[in-house]
């Protein structure tokens, strides 16, 4: 098991693309390099990068133990209300940690909230599955707990956290594509009791 210290996200897109820098572009490729079935030479994705961050519709979404690059998830705004994932990814050592749910709810929240997006579409891995479930409330979030002098043991929740918004998964078995539906929840209106 992995210690998790101090956890940061930042979110580069065109308007702070000089934070993008030579340095975090060698961990996002020294990450990649190990899953990406195409394998570029590092010149060659670094121009693939840089090139992606000049556009106005491109987010970067990272997250960093300390300063130790452990994941991150990068994509465009198809639509006015649609993203697109290209590429998420979790450093080796840390997947089974819940690193995936967490860049995944923290982009979720920010494409939601900052650029009123209501669909995140991708072509995700069984792991990515798993995620967006948890995430929709479908699979359960495994938490772990230390009690003073005891053994960390795990518990599985599902989300149930309360929110202004719910999310779907959808998915066609017939097409590699899988969606996630943010929509504001229906709150009935309450009438005021005469008393």
């Amino acid at each position: 098991m992995v210690t998790l210290n101090k956890i940061n996200y930042k979110k580069i897109s065109f308007e702070n693309k000089e934070e993008l820098t030579d340095s975090l572009i060698k961990k996002i490729y020294e990450i990649n390099k190990l899953i990406d079935k195409d394998q570029f030479t590092y010149d060659e994705y670094k121009q693939k990068i840089i090139s992606k961050v000049y556009r106005r519709d491109y987010i970067f979404y990272f997250m960093f133990n300390n300063k130790e690059l452990i994941g991150g998830i990068y994509g465009d705004l198809k639509t006015h209300d649609s993203y697109f994932v290209e590429n998420f990814y979790v450093k080796r050592k840390y997947i089974q940690e819940g690193i995936g749910t967490k860049i995944m709810m923290r982009a979720i929240a920010d494409l939601r909230a900052n650029h009123k997006v209501s669909e995140i579409t991708m072509k995700p891995f069984s792991a990515t599955k798993i995620v967006n479930n948890k995430i929709s409330g479908e699979h359960p979030i495994k938490i772990k707990i230390k009690e003073k002098g005891k053994q960390i043991t795990s518990k599985e929740i599902f989300r149930t956290f309360k929110s202004n918004f719910e999310y779907k998964v959808e998915s066609n078995p017939e097409s590699p594509i899988e969606k996630i539906i943010i929509k504001k929840k229906e709150i009935p209106k309450i009438k005021p009791r005469r008393v």
